[in-house]
């Protein structure tokens, strides 16, 4: 099976060893998300109780490291692996029929809500871009849509993004793991254009328009006086004493 997996990319060139470390980081590349439902088909859901794989798909999956796979993983996966991609984003709109949120740094069946903005959006929206289709995609962005317009943990300070349309340094946002003010702002306006890039490839040019306009809210923490994205106070003001090499309002990074 894992030839098979593995043998989907074809490579030339280079030395044994550099070979070995290409396929090496594939194999490590399509380890996660993995299948959790069992032989029969039942898995145990977010919900604590016992479910079946929908039918037409193979199996359920989970343990979702959202924040770090969306950017290059997942389309990685829908290349080579576009039934089990197709699988797992079935598996995401399962989770949020199930508890009405999407995983964001899920183990299992339970949910640790680790790092920050709302990976989901952009997990389901490259799965769809790179050849994964296999899934209930009118359901996926319905689901999107409205976790993206209604509060819930999965999106803290959800309401800042209308008005002042950023997260403010000085915000309040409660549950659920919430930092990183500057960095979660871009977070959300990335989960954001995901979804107005997967309605406008199922033809919701409405819905296209919206978040791609609500995408734009990085503009909001831009200070023309420095060029750089800083932390902003709800009022309009820039926090000061802003250094590039500093963390402040960011995810592991400046």
């Amino acid at each position: 099976a894992w030839n098979s997996a593995l043998g989907k990319i074809q490579i030339a060139g280079g030395t044994t060893a550099q070979q070995q470390i290409f396929y090496t980081a594939l194999y490590h590349s399509l380890l996660h998300p993995n299948v959790i439902s069992d032989t029969n088909g039942q898995y145990y859901g977010f919900d604590g109780r016992t479910h079946t794989v929908d039918a037409g798909h193979k199996a359920a999956y989970a343990n979702y490291s959202g924040w770090d796979i969306y950017r290059s993983q997942a389309q990685l996966e829908a290349l080579v692996a576009p039934q089990a991609a197709s699988d797992t984003a079935q598996s995401m709109v399962d989770d949020y029929a199930q508890t009405g949120v999407f995983p964001k740094w899920s183990e299992n069946n339970g949910e640790s809500y680790v790092m920050v903005g709302d990976p989901a959006d952009a997990i389901i929206a490259d799965y769809y871009a790179f050849g994964a289709k296999d899934f209930d995609t009118t359901t996926a962005l319905a689901d999107m849509i409205k976790q993206a317009s209604t509060a819930n943990n999965d999106r803290p300070g959800l309401n800042y993004l209308d008005s002042p349309g950023y997260m403010p340094h000085d915000g309040t946002y409660g549950c659920c793991n919430f930092y990183g003010p500057v960095a979660t702002t871009l977070e959300y306006n990335t989960a954001d254009f995901a979804i107005s890039a997967l309605a406008g490839a199922l033809g919701d040019t409405g819905h296209q328009k919206t978040y791609a306009n609500r995408a734009q809210g990085w503009r909001n923490v831009l200070n023309p006086a420095s060029g750089f994205v800083e932390p902003r106070n709800g009022g309009g003001s820039w926090t000061g004493g802003f250094d590039p090499t500093s963390g402040t309002d960011m995810v592991e990074a400046d």
